[in-house]
């Protein structure tokens, strides 16, 4: 039998254009969640979901999970917990044009972390297009003039 899981986790993706204005985001709560590491897995796949949705061709993926971000850019079949989670992943991947997993260091996910943080609904699952929680674009209008300043 198989171990009981009454953990829960809020996946969030975040999806910005070449200039860093946020063009997307998504929220959904998950249920019976194992772990940390799986939770970071399933944001991944839900965000590449959600470029697809929108129509992108080109995308980058940012995560600060450093062993997922390896097991993505890795031709090995993944055994782990998330295995079936992160084949997913690079199914899902192959169909842009370019996908490109890459990692970044927690500080550099606030943005994600953030839109986990102020969840303020009932609801399981939330999208924006061309939008997003106040704080949200706000940290990434941040972020933005971080990279590159007025």
């Amino acid at each position: 039998m198989a171990p009981a899981f009454n953990r829960s986790a809020t996946t969030c993706a975040i999806i910005r254009d070449s200039e860093g204005y946020v063009v997307g985001a998504s929220r959904r709560v998950c249920q019976s969640i194992p772990s940390v590491f799986t939770a970071e897995a399933l944001a991944i796949l839900h965000g590449i979901i959600l470029a697809a949705d929108l129509g992108f061709h080109f995308i980058w993926v940012e995560s600060d999970s450093l062993t997922i971000v390896k097991n993505l850019n890795s031709n090995t079949i993944d055994k782990s917990e998330i295995g079936a989670i992160t084949w997913d992943s690079k199914v899902k991947a192959g169909s842009f044009e370019e996908c490109k997993f890459l990692f970044v260091p927690r500080q550099g996910n606030r943005v994600a972390h953030a839109l986990a943080s102020v969840y303020d609904s009932d609801l399981f699952e939330e999208f924006w297009v061309e939008d997003a929680p106040t704080l949200v674009l706000s940290m990434a209008d941040s972020d933005r003039r971080c990279l590159d300043p007025p």
